[in-house]
């Protein structure tokens, strides 16, 4: 499996002759898909200043009063558009019920107008105004490719719309159109369609844009929310938005990508969620009848998740005081064949060309009936999840994984699950700055990792109360699983305490050659039994760990202390060190592994702590065991300072 950093470095050194790319405190290079993502955001930074110096064109106000430039009595949205309006702006004294056809042409429709007075002083409420459907043709179909138009929807609520086999989307459909699609504060509910039961984008170069917008309650066979299909098409989601409870229904060989479906080189970048408000914001609430709860991602589409705040050209997108959340969402097995149910909140396939990087994500309480509750990471793909420099929505939990399941469905009470947060059967993971709590699996609280060759990395990461001790539903069996010969697992400066699994932390489902590599490293988990497994003969490379015992690590495991951490406070889950007491201050070298990311809260390792001798005495020893690097010794740098 090829790494995405060659692909990176290649592609951030070209798009940097053209562009600086600032985050908040420092600049920061991209993968691949988060490169697309810069130009996606500056595409639409300069559609819409094309757009915003145009002007002019003609604009038509709509209603039921004497103000109104045309009268619904007498003729309707199509009409308006027939007659070259640029800009319809519907008044809320009216009742609209029609399918609309935008045919190689710019147009702005805005709702939201108490009266046609307003609408041509162009002064809206809060409201939105209701187009509704026919129920035999998308509310709004797109074509048109004879140059790149620029068409918004603002204020509307758009419902009862059905696809065709032209435009198979529900509520708004393209079909080989080459256009900028903004919608600004729209709902697009209740809408069924063939695929993308609210918005599908098939072929042709649409970019669409939601902003404050829901897309909620829609069905199809693939893609409930949203379905995106072309290598020159793309999603931005931002502001308040949300894909909200969305169904891929089954049918023959359909239910992929309950909240959204992407295919064929799509980009979907998602900016918006929210920690207190998971299930209005970001992508929640989802079912997948079959595959990908939340999202289905598939054949080359490229998706980001981006929590942390990204300014491009003095323009800013993203909020960092909030995540992106993907969460209730739900991946059933519903044909009695315990086959299906795989990834509750993101399900990932399509091979090399499939990218994926997520940063300031937040997967809460999504369940697959079968493999991987959060995610379902596939074959052959790079998926990398950190923590960029600046501010974050959690300074400690900037990317957090809480309560996912694998939860068997009940069709067959003998059936075992796997992979509470992630099931991994043959990519890449290289996973940092990430908080695991209370997943759960029959096998594999929080990871498992097989089938195929599979590479699991995790650095600076806190793993905690995963699993309760095989109570109720299921075994929790192992925080980390591995079934294939290939399975690697690399550890490094982790803490893994209080969990509540069974059997060990660490269990090998068949033997292997490849080592687990653990550096660094806190595993402080006595509830769970050993650290590793020896049910199959374990190979282990071990440096500098402090655990609750050593029986299980081998005689290859070097620097190993048996004691307690001394964390800050374990019984509210907080998982710093005590910096006066704890054993695992000033205790590592260098990690062999580390690639100089920074801790939990995002501060540099390796402060040597003159306050504590370091371990041995020896002066390489300044790095601290476990998740997280201490400054509370430090009377400059204790109060918060990071990179």
């Amino acid at each position: 499996m090829s790494s995405l950093k060659s692909i990176k470095n290649i592609l951030f050194s070209a798009l940097s002759l053209t562009v600086i790319i600032s985050m908040p405190s420092q600049a920061t290079e991209k993968s691949a898909g988060n490169i697309e993502m810069i130009n996606q955001l500056k595409n639409h930074i300069s559609s819409e200043h094309k757009f915003n110096a145009k002007g002019g064109g003609l604009i038509q106000s709509m209603g039921s009063d004497e103000d109104c430039d045309i009268n619904v009595n007498v003729a309707n949205i199509q009409l308006a558009i027939g007659s070259g309006a640029t800009e319809i702006r519907l008044a809320n004294n009216a009742s609209y019920s029609e399918d609309i056809f935008i045919s190689d042409q710019s147009l702005t429709i805005k709702g939201g107008y108490a009266n046609c007075d307003e609408a041509n002083n162009d002064n809206p409420t809060s409201t939105q105004t209701l187009i509704t459907g026919t129920n035999s043709n998308p509310v709004v179909s797109i074509s048109g490719a004879s140059e790149t138009h620029e068409i918004r929807l603002e204020n509307l609520i758009i419902t009862n719309g059905n696809g065709s086999d032209f435009f198979p989307g529900g509520g708004v459909s393209t079909l080989n159109s080459k256009a900028n699609i903004r919608l600004k504060n729209v709902v697009i509910e209740n809408n069924t369609g063939i695929i993308g039961g609210g918005i599908a984008l098939t072929s042709g170069a649409s970019n669409l844009i939601l902003e404050d917008s829901l897309i909620r309650n829609n069905q199809a066979h693939h893609g409930g929310g949203i379905h995106c299909t072309s290598e020159d098409a793309s999603v931005l989601i931002l502001g308040s938005s949300g894909i909200v409870g969305n169904t891929a229904e089954q049918d023959a060989s359909f239910g992929f990508g309950g909240g959204i479906y992407i295919d064929q080189g799509c980009l979907v970048t998602i900016f918006s969620g929210s920690s207190a408000n998971n299930t209005e914001f970001g992508v929640v609430s989802n079912v997948a009848k079959r595959h990908g709860g939340g999202i289905f991602l598939n054949s080359g589409g490229q998706l980001n998740l981006q929590g942390q705040q990204v300014c491009v050209l003095d323009v800013c997108f993203g909020d960092p005081t909030e995540p992106v959340n993907i969460g209730h969402n739900l991946a059933e097995d519903n044909v009695f064949a315990d086959i299906y149910g795989h990834g509750g909140g993101l399900y990932i396939s399509g091979g090399a060309d499939t990218q994926v990087s997520m940063s300031g994500v937040y997967f809460n309480n999504n369940i697959a009936h079968f493999r991987g509750g959060a995610i379902y990471a596939g074959l052959n793909v790079d998926i990398v999840i950190k923590r960029e420099p600046g501010p974050c929505w959690d300074n400690n939990r900037c990317n957090y994984f809480k309560a996912n399941a694998a939860l068997n469905a009940g069709f067959d009470v003998d059936e075992l699950t796997y992979g509470g947060a992630i099931y991994n059967p043959g990519s890449t993971l290289d996973i940092a700055h990430t908080y695991f709590e209370d997943n759960r699996a029959h096998i594999g609280t929080v990871l498992y990792a097989g089938q195929f060759d599979s590479e699991n990395t995790f650095r600076n990461s806190v793993f905690n109360n995963n699993g309760n001790l095989g109570i109720g539903l299921f075994d929790d069996k192992y925080v980390f699983a591995l079934y294939d010969i290939f399975a690697a697992l690399n550890l490094i400066n982790t803490t893994i305490a209080d969990n509540n699994a069974t059997s060990a932390v660490i269990g090998r489902l068949v033997q292997s050659n490849l080592p687990i590599n653990i550096q660094a490293s806190i595993i402080d988990d006595a509830n769970t039994g050993f650290v590793i497994s020896n049910e199959v003969p374990v190979l282990a490379d071990i440096d500098c760990l402090v655990a609750h015992e050593m029986l299980s690590l081998g005689n290859s495991a070097v620097n190993v202390q048996v004691t307690d951490p001394e964390f800050v406070d374990r019984d509210n889950r907080d998982y710093h060190l005590n910096a006066a007491t704890s054993p695992a201050v000033d205790f590592c070298a260098q990690p062999l592994l580390d690639d100089g990311v920074t801790d939990m809260d995002n501060q540099q390792r390796g402060w040597d702590d003159n306050t504590v001798q370091n371990y041995q005495n020896n002066q390489n020893y300044i790095y601290d065991a476990g998740a997280d690097e201490t400054y509370d010794n430090d009377i400059i740098f204790k109060d918060g300072f990071s990179l």
